[in-house]
């Protein structure tokens, strides 16, 4: 099962366990009786509060084991994905790589292969890696661009704070919005990256950079570069052209459930105070 698939059987259960628990609200004096409120009084609470806190901590666990797990999960195959690549790192007595790394003090591990491939890895300490590939397609100044790239997004913590949006995102499934808000994030990331490239190095070479790897890419339809092809290349390449940010426009379904999410996080929340 896919992760968007998942998430959508995820969020039919959530919303089905939550009109559950409002039913089961509804008619708990009837259901329990005199249980409810001998567990109420021995807690000192009132049946609304009780059953709001309830519903309270159930989310609230259940986010948080959303959260932590998604994590962990993108971390392990994130060093899954990294451990065997760094296995073919080798010293590359490269003059541009060498006075990059001299200038802004920070590690590039260049991998033997022949893959299309540049990006910033590590939570702690990030770092940038770049393939021969990569290294032998590109001309001086373009190297230098990819290279501005990454350093921006190591300098920024970037790896670190992606995959906490990643992790809120999963976690926060039931609110569309989340997503939305995460996608422009991720956005705004790479575009302040190219910023920072362009600044240093200048349009063209970046630009150029872009399109040699995508050409590349789409030829021979390498995976390592999948990321690339997706809706994120697609606004740098209009930021780098036409200066401009475009932004996908918010359905009214992604509206419609986040609202309907916030009003009953809302609910619960006054249950709670009652």
């Amino acid at each position: 099962m896919s992760a968007n698939s998942f998430e959508k059987v995820l969020s039919v259960f959530v919303f089905a366990l939550t009109s559950f628990l409002c039913i089961l609200y509804a008619s708990a004096d009837t259901m329990f009786g005199q249980g409810l409120n001998v567990v109420c009084k021995s807690l000192t609470l009132s049946h609304g509060r009780f059953w709001g806190l309830s519903v309270l901590l159930l989310m609230g666990t259940s986010t948080l084991m959303l959260f932590l797990g998604r994590m962990a999960y993108i971390a392990r195959h994130t060093r899954r994905w990294i451990a065997p690549i760094k296995e073919n790192v080798i010293e590359v007595e490269h003059t541009v790589i060498r006075e990059f790394q001299a200038r802004r003090i920070i590690d590039v591990d260049v991998i033997h292969s022949d893959q299309i491939l540049a990006c910033s890895y590590g939570l702690v300490k990030p770092r940038i890696l770049i393939t021969m590939g990569q290294i032998s397609l590109l001309s001086r100044d373009e190297l230098l661009a990819i290279l501005e790239h990454e350093y921006r997004h190591c300098r920024n913590r970037d790896p670190l704070r992606v995959l906490f949006a990643y992790s809120v995102r999963w976690a926060l499934f039931f609110i569309p919005m989340i997503k939305v808000w995460t996608e422009r994030f991720f956005l705004e990331k790479e575009i302040e990256a190219d910023q920072a490239a362009i600044t240093n190095v200048g349009l063209r070479p970046l630009a150029v950079s872009l399109y040699k790897s995508l050409t590349i890419v789409q030829n021979d339809g390498s995976l390592p570069l999948a990321l690339s092809l997706n809706e994120l290349v697609s606004h740098r390449i209009d930021f780098l052209t036409q200066g401009t940010i475009h932004r996908n426009p918010i359905s009214v379904s992604t509206l419609v459930v986040s609202l309907v999410s916030i009003m009953i996080l809302v609910v619960v929340l006054i249950l709670c105070f009652m």
